[in-house]
């Protein structure tokens, strides 16, 4: 995904983004605007940002603003985390008097650990990580940039953070809703990286504003049903399926979150509804003009 590398480049510049460890989060959601289509693309007029830091955290906007060519932005969006292997984002906006720019709104969070797997008998020299993606969008601008992704990165990779996985070949990216399945062709005999990313977002350009100019535009990208790892596949050296395994996080030992049989109890803590919308994709630049944080 392109548009999450840019961020956490403009991250990594203004130095926000802390250094790796051995589990880190960023959650986000962003509203903006671009009078002048990708150059040198969106500026976030509103952001609400968790930065890369060892713990997830529930992010949210709920904003109404005039910008200043004066178009009418309505904007409400959210993400909820659960760990490595889950994560919920939405995203709506609707702009009155639409002007000659474009719109976005934008809803992502990604994630970096390490896990470990344990097997009694022969070591697993290949995995399989099966994730399963739901959910819907709307727009009333033909053409509108409007949909959801999930990209997932595994592999020994000595502890890299979460920009690691932006510019690997072997990232696998699944745009909307969808089945992904990613296969490692390696020996499980130490930790190994975990990475993936997701969002929804809502993206118009100028062009697609002069066409409607002092009308009205909405859309929304509701993925909140979710993005899931649903289970993990272990094989020996001859191909044969494992039947007996589990996998730790390495910061959290003694706590089994899979097994041959898929997640388990202590992975599958409610995830909250969220109670607004919100979208995914920075299509150029984000110019940082406004911060909510909690």
């Amino acid at each position: 995904m392109k548009t999450s590398l840019t961020l956490l480049t403009l991250l990594l510049s203004l130095g926000i983004i802390t250094s790796a460890s051995a589990q880190e989060f960023i959650d986000f959601t962003a509203v903006g605007r671009n009078p002048d289509n990708d150059n040198p693309g969106y500026t976030a007029d509103y952001f609400d940002m968790n930065y890369l830091q060892p713990t997830p955290r529930a992010t949210s906007l709920n904003v109404s603003y005039t910008d200043p060519l004066g178009a009418n932005i309505t904007m409400q969006g959210s993400t909820v985390p659960s760990g490595f292997f889950a994560a919920r984002n939405q995203v709506s906006m609707s702009v009155s008097n639409v002007q000659s720019e474009g719109y976005q709104a934008t809803t992502a969070q990604g994630s970096h650990t390490q896990v470990t797997f344990f097997t009694p008998g022969a070591l697993a020299t290949s995995s399989v990580y099966n994730w399963h993606v739901t959910g819907t969008t709307s727009s009333t601008v033909p053409g509108a940039n409007v949909n959801a992704g999930l990209s997932f990165l595994a592999g020994d990779f000595g502890g890299a953070d979460l920009t690691t996985m932006f510019s690997n070949p072997s990232t696998a990216t699944l745009i909307g809703p969808g089945n992904l399945s990613y296969t490692l062709p390696l020996l499980l005999d130490k930790p190994i990286d975990l990475y993936f990313y997701s969002g929804s977002y809502f993206e118009t350009k100028k062009s697609q504003g002069d066409a409607i100019l002092n009308g009205n535009l909405s859309g929304f990208s509701n993925f909140s049903n979710t993005y899931i790892l649903d289970s993990i596949d272990l094989f020996d050296s001859n191909g044969d399926s494992i039947v007996n395994w589990t996998m730790e996080e390495t910061s959290m030992p003694g706590v089994v979150l899979f097994d041959q049989n898929g997640r388990t109890a202590a992975a599958r803590s409610p995830v909250p509804e969220p109670t607004t919308f919100l979208f995914l994709a920075l299509g150029g630049t984000l110019i940082l003009a406004h911060r909510r944080r909690n």
